[in-house]
């Protein structure tokens, strides 16, 4: 494991209700969550910046639901991400599952490193 993943999971491991994983959990639950490594951008010779997507698995219920957990923990994964990256965005999004199925609604955070 690379030591940037090994940081989001260390500094998602301190947000309560949280599971982190090294990568995709199976299945995705409300609270899952997990780094994706996105890409790397070469600045110069010396310098890389490594994107990270990192997921935070919200209930399947009702919209309403949905959205409140998502307003509660929006603050504190950003706050334990800042000491591993720079936290770009957040945005909500939704992990496709089978065809006919309804997706999963997540947090995406995108942070680089």
């Amino acid at each position: 494991m690379t030591p940037q993943r090994q940081a989001i999971l260390d500094a998602l491991a301190k947000v309560n209700g949280l599971n982190p994983t090294a990568s995709l959990p199976a299945p995705i639950v409300a609270g899952s969550a997990w780094p994706a490594w996105t890409r790397a951008t070469f600045r110069n010779a010396c310098l890389t910046v490594t994107e990270w997507f990192v997921f935070v698995a919200l209930p399947n219920g009702l919209q309403a639901g949905t959205v409140e957990a998502g307003d509660d923990i929006v603050l504190d994964v950003a706050t334990v991400l800042w000491p591993v990256g720079k936290v770009v965005q957040v945005e909500p999004w939704q992990i496709p599952v089978e065809p006919g199925q309804q997706a999963i609604p997540v947090l995406r955070f995108t942070l680089e490193v």
